[in-house]
């Protein structure tokens, strides 16, 4: 949890709260792994403190912030590890 509590009275007040889950499975040889974030502002926030979605920590193939961008977001995403030896 973030809290912005300006030293004027002109600047940004804002609450971030975010969240992370992941589990993983095995599944003989391969590895399931499937993770969940999100979170939420309240408040009001400066353009480049809003949640970016996109990139290679959420959605793989698009820039930082390619997808969009907003006081919240639930991204979810799921992987399937499987060796090759």
């Amino acid at each position: 949890m973030e809290q912005g509590i300006p030293l004027q009275p002109n600047l940004l007040t804002f609450n971030r709260f975010k969240f992370l889950a992941s589990k993983g499975v095995k599944l003989g040889p391969a590895f399931f792994t499937s993770w969940l974030t999100g979170g939420s502002i309240v408040g009001s926030i400066a353009p480049h403190q809003a949640f970016a979605i996109g990139g290679p920590s959420s959605v793989r193939g698009y820039g930082e912030g390619a997808v969009g961008s907003g006081q919240s977001c639930l991204v979810s995403k799921s992987e399937l590890a499987i060796p090759l030896v």
